[in-house]
């Protein structure tokens, strides 16, 4: 009884160490491809014609100015270092926080703008210790407290 346990569990973790790890790849290939094929076909993904779409064009000045707005909502922000930017301005408050960038579009003065937003909370157990008073505690310092945006 024993032995047959043991067996039951080296012998499975033996045979994926020894034959499958080293050829991993290779095994799984046709469950993989399986895998893809089902995903495609339940997705209805496997009905799209694809089309060679020639990207040979130059840019030039009139390109441009055709296609002006995309080019005004280009994002130039990666939401990561954005976040990292918005916590470091907010550094003098440490009982602020940002917890995330979101990327929204609004309609601004000029036309359809895309924009990042981050909610600026309130993290109360951040406060100093001399500001940790039952106001601060519970009437003042008990929800967000404003949003940054950047264009």
């Amino acid at each position: 009884m024993l032995a047959a346990g043991i067996a039951a569990s080296v012998v499975p973790d033996l045979y994926q160490r020894l034959r499958v790890r080293p050829d991993e790849l290779r095994l799984e290939r046709p469950y993989l491809a399986d895998n893809i094929a089902m995903t495609r076909t339940a997705y209805g993904l496997d009905r799209i014609v694809p089309r060679p779409f020639p990207a040979e064009q130059k840019l030039d000045a009139a390109a441009v100015e055709r296609n002006r707005a995309t080019f005004e909502n280009v994002r130039l922000w990666d939401p990561q270092p954005l976040l990292d930017a918005y916590r470091q301005l907010q550094l003098i408050r440490t009982y602020y926080e940002f917890h995330d960038v979101d990327v929204d579009r609004y309609d601004l003065p000029g036309g359809r703008r895309q924009v990042m937003l981050a909610a600026r909370e309130i993290n109360a157990g951040l406060l100093p210790d001399n500001a940790r008073t039952w106001v601060n505690q519970r009437l003042q310092f008990t929800h967000g407290f404003g949003m940054v945006m950047s264009p």
